[in-house]
């Protein structure tokens, strides 16, 4: 079962696939680990990303953003510290971008960037360790190890430091787009290389996601996250929608209210009779009427149910 990026056809996925389930997070939309050590690394990653990095520990896991100098995101990540390492999990489809960009503030830092040729599983459900062997989020040891997926309790990402064939008959194997609809149902963000730089962290709800800190120092892009946030009320946030659609809509589209611009998608993932997406929208407008620039027929329906955190109004 091979992943379909966006550039190819849809991703199909199964709604009705039962728990527990596997999929190979291989390929241009699916997961890469980029790696950051050297001794240097935390006091480094601690003054380029969103969130407290001196916070991290083995046991635990965390959001980040990493944005540039106008507050916009280059990319979110979850970062797992393991085996005298920091790594940065993200999409596949920026990690090149990330690293290269990232590599230009490194300097006389001791700190060494690696994309890492390492297998990436999705797992649901039951199809993860023990949870009596989970120590708070991650559990780890020297083959590898499983981070719960955060602000969402039934996926785990397992990393394998080594390229292997994963195959397992006891469960079901599912499309990686089965595992990104259950993040677009929570409305949690996931950046594509058409949405890089085009949102500030608090627009795809980075904050709500506790992926943020307001009370470190410096960072890139600070300023002006720091600035949104004192704001006091942010005008444009990321909510999740469901289309009649049978085609998928890139990341970055446009969508409309009365004719006019009022949000931009985000993440999509279709299953061939309807699109599910989350959009960063004007918050005045997140209820009204929908249009895909592209498609102006198709119907727009926002979720209520699963969204993981509250969305101030």
């Amino acid at each position: 079962m091979n992943p379909q990026t966006h550039n190819e056809k849809p991703t199909m996925i199964e709604s009705n696939s039962p728990p527990p389930w596997y999929c190979r997070l291989d390929g241009e939309d699916g997961v890469s680990a980029l790696k950051v050590s050297g001794s240097d690394r935390v006091s480094f990653l601690n003054g380029q990303l969103t969130n407290d990095i001196t916070l991290l520990n083995p046991e635990s896991t965390m959001l980040a953003g990493w944005c540039n100098n106008k507050g916009r995101l280059v990319t979110i990540c979850q970062l797992v510290d393991w085996q005298e390492a920091i790594w940065l999990l993200m999409p596949s489809s920026i990690i090149e971008n990330v690293k290269k960009k990232l590599g230009m503030y490194v300097l006389r830092a001791d700190v060494q960037l690696e994309i890492a040729e390492a297998t990436l599983v999705g797992l649901g459900d039951g199809a993860d360790v023990d949870t009596a062997e989970l120590n708070g989020n991650v559990y780890a040891d020297e083959n590898g190890f499983i981070v719960k997926v955060v602000s969402d309790p039934t996926r785990s990402i397992y990393l394998i430091p080594d390229l292997v064939d994963v195959d397992n008959e006891d469960i079901d194997e599912v499309e990686p787009g089965y595992f990104w609809l259950r993040g677009i149902q929570l409305s949690l963000p996931r950046l594509h290389p058409e949405t890089q730089e085009k949102f500030v962290a608090q627009q795809v709800n980075l904050d709500l996601l506790n992926g943020i800190s307001f009370n470190k120092g410096c960072y890139i892009g600070q300023e002006i996250i720091a600035r949104t946030q004192n704001l006091g009320r942010i005008k444009r946030r990321m909510y999740s929608y469901t289309c009649a659609h049978n085609e998928l809509a890139e990341p970055g589209s446009t969508l409309l209210a009365d004719g006019k611009p009022a949000g931009q998608i985000v993440d999509t993932v279709s299953d061939g009779n309807q699109m599910y997406f989350t959009a960063v929208m004007s918050i005045d407008k997140h209820l009204e009427t929908l249009q895909l620039e592209a498609d102006t027929h198709a119907t727009i329906h926002i979720e209520h149910g699963e969204r993981a955190y509250a969305i101030p109004e």
